[in-house]
């Protein structure tokens, strides 16, 4: 008989043996036979498939590729009987040897096995057909089973790698002083290995501190214009690639406008004919460009004026100096200083910029002319006569000034402001001082002052540095100067000399002194007796001359200086409403109540008894001497105070005034409000009436 398999599995490998058995009970006859048979079954052939990434287009040097080999494991086959499926990689061509190629297979625990190829970086060499052989086959080995393979092969073609693309763009203006920045940008095909390395190289070949795609500038400076180059390099070591590229983009640096500021120095607020004008041009840079990449010019230019040999330009590093001297009418006008930055680089943008000045210039005013006559003279002595110009400041050309007699004689002359003429006193009558002054563009200006010299209108003067010494506490002596000592003895023939006392104003001596005993090595001098302690003199002195007398001195002093003798009066004192602080005033002492010139007030306070807060020292304050009245402060408001005031001298501090107690000030009460229309333009009067009773 037969045995059929409908469907093999591996399950169904192994012997079989067929036995045959003729029994014959009645004759008791038993006849057997076998035979055996060897069912060796064959693995089917697994299915397998190959996928690449990437899945299309062209392969560079330099990048890689991934091979995906696929087979599944049927199910039914393995039911019984463990199977796996192993891969194998190989070319066609030559064997798989290159360390930068990787085979990965995944677990065989799954029932669909994978296993890649990597082929990382690519190299012309790696261009072939990659075949993927799959075998089936138990897991552990199985003598009725036998294994079975299938391969799949793919062909690979890899370029060279072309080099990258560079583009370079720009961010921010090209001007000196503001942020800029280069960026490059470096395309290269999908999948390269590596990264490219970006390096940027100036015009002078300098290698860039920047290996990045953006070089910046922050600022940009001048020095930084010229012509850049980004190169970008892409080395792969293990199989020898070295591909490079470079794009160039030039930078034009644009000089900032400079700034130009025009000041002016002359002698005066306003401008005259004759005098002189100082016009500086000042100009600076922008911190961003460097002075030895552009030249600096400045130019002037007025506007409704000639330049002519009156204008001088002096150039500095920073600007340049216009004086004009001496000036004129004709120099009214519009200047206009203009500064050109050039540029020493092609790769540089100059740039100018101006600024302009109205200079008006008015003519020159007439001189004020007046005549000085000398301190003293006498009849028969020679005396002085000065001119006296007063012109404006600065004149470039001085005046000249003239002296002459009343027939039109020249008796002296000269140039300056002062012009000073000497001639006997019996030489009187009338003398004429003309000044001229010569300015350009305009009619000479001149002017005249004259004076008749008699003997009775010389002014003398005054004495001067008129002080007391004191020899004792009742005597002493009056000393003073006067002007031209050598000719005292001549000119004047003596001094009055007045002394009153301030207490009741009587005159205690009145006399006429000759000088010719009063002289001394130029000091003159007067000894006073019987004065009275702590009492105020005021004396006085008065030159006297031929036909006139001199002006007036006076100077008061004590002949001993004591302390007050008396407490400051009308001492009232009011708190301030915050009671904070206190206003204290008074009536100021007499001389004759001080004794001596009071040198300070002197306000001594403390707390009173009933304050929680209690001082055990005053407190002083102090007033200038020429005060009447002075305010406190810093005082607790929740405590009352005792106040007294007492006047110092330099000898000593005088008595006190009585101990008060600041008052409070009057309370205020609000005002009902009232409210008026008025219509608007017209007349509104106001009138507030206060009523109280004085503190």
């Amino acid at each position: 008989r037969s045995m059929a398999f409908t469907s093999i599995n591996t399950s169904d490998a192994g012997v079989y043996q067929c036995n045959a058995v003729i029994s014959i009970p009645e004759i008791s006859v038993t006849v057997s036979s076998s035979d055996s048979h060897d069912l060796i079954v064959q693995l089917p052939e697994p299915a397998v498939a190959i996928t690449r990434e990437p899945a299309s287009g062209a392969l560079y040097v330099g990048t890689q590729v991934t091979f995906t080999c696929t087979s599944e494991l049927m199910e039914y086959l393995s039911a019984n009987v463990p199977l796996k499926i192993e891969f194998t990689w190989s070319r066609v061509d030559k064997n798989i040897s290159r360390n930068t190629i990787t085979v990965k297979n995944n677990p065989s625990d799954r029932p669909s096995y994978t296993s890649t190829l990597n082929i990382s970086p690519l190299s012309v060499e790696d261009s072939a057909d990659y075949v993927c052989q799959a075998k089936l086959a138990p897991v552990s080995p199985v003598q009725y089973i036998r294994a079975s393979t299938a391969e799949l092969s793919e062909i690979i073609t890899v370029e060279a790698l072309p080099p990258p693309s560079i583009t370079i763009t720009s961010e921010g203006p090209s001007i000196a002083g503001q942020s800029y920045t280069l960026s490059c940008s470096v395309s290269v095909v999908d999948g390269l290995a590596v990264a490219p390395l970006v390096t940027w190289v100036d015009s002078s070949q300098q290698t860039n501190d920047s290996v990045s795609l953006n070089l910046m500038f922050s600022p940009l400076t001048t020095p930084d214009a010229g012509t850049y180059q980004c190169v970008s390099v892409i080395t792969i070591e293990e199989i020898s690639v070295h591909v490079n590229n470079s794009a160039n983009e030039t930078i034009t640096v644009q000089v900032p406008a400079p700034t130009v500021t025009i000041t002016t120095a002359s002698s005066g607020d306003d401008l005259y004919a004759g005098t002189s004008l100082n016009l500086t041009c000042s100009y600076e840079l922008d911190a961003a460009v460097n002075t030895a990449d552009v030249a600096v010019a400045t130019e002037w230019t007025v506007v409704g004026y000639l330049l002519s040999d009156m204008l001088y330009v002096v150039v500095y590093d920073g600007g340049t100096v216009v004086n004009i001297r001496p000036l004129s009418t004709n120099s009214s006008g519009v200047y206009v200083c203009s500064v050109v930055a050039n540029p020493s680089s092609p790769f540089i943008t100059g740039a100018s910029n101006n600024s302009s000045q109205n200079i008006n210039v008015e003519d020159l005013p007439p001189p004020n002319v007046t005549v000085e006559t000398a301190a003293f003279t006498s009849e028969g002595e020679p005396f002085t006569l000065t001119c006296v110009a007063d012109v404006v400041a600065g004149l470039v050309q001085l005046p000249t000034i003239a002296w002459s007699s009343s027939d039109g004689t020249v008796v002296e002359n000269g140039t300056g402001t002062r012009l000073n003429m000497t001639f006997p006193s019996s030489d009187t009558g009338p003398y004429a001082c003309k000044v001229l002054i010569s300015i350009p563009a305009q009619s000479e200006v001149k002017a005249m002052n004259t004076i008749t010299i008699t003997l009775d209108n010389i002014d003398i003067g005054a004495v001067i540095e008129l002080v007391y010494r004191n020899t004792s506490n009742t005597s002493g002596t009056i000393a003073w100067y006067m002007y031209a000592p050598e000719a005292i003895a001549t000119v004047v023939l003596g001094y009055e000399v007045e002394l009153v006392t301030l207490v009741d104003y009587n005159v205690v001596s009145e006399l006429l002194l000759e000088s010719s005993v009063l002289g001394r090595d130029g000091v003159l001098f007067y000894e006073i007796d019987k004065l009275e302690i702590f009492v105020p003199y005021n004396v006085c002195v008065t030159p006297v001359g031929v036909h006139n007398k001199g002006e007036r001195d006076c100077l008061v002093f004590f002949s001993k200086e004591g302390e007050p003798s008396v407490a400051p009066k009308n001492v009232r004192i009011i708190r301030s409403r915050d009671r904070k602080s206190m206003n204290v005033s008074w009536t100021q002492l007499t001389l004759m109540e001080a004794r001596a010139f009071i040198t300070e007030y002197s306000i001594s306070y403390k707390t009173a008894r009933s304050s929680r807060r209690q001082q055990t020292t005053p407190v002083v304050h102090k007033a200038p001497a020429d005060s009447s009245s002075a305010v406190v402060d810093g005082l607790d408001p929740s405590a009352d105070y005792l106040v007294s005031l007492s006047a110092a001298t330099s000898v000593g501090l005088g008595p006190a005034s009585p101990t008060m107690s600041p008052i409070d000030p009057p309370q205020v009460t609000d005002h009902p409000k009232e409210q008026t229309n008025v219509a608007p333009g017209s007349d509104v009067s106001f009138s507030v009436t206060a009523t109280g009773t004085a503190p």
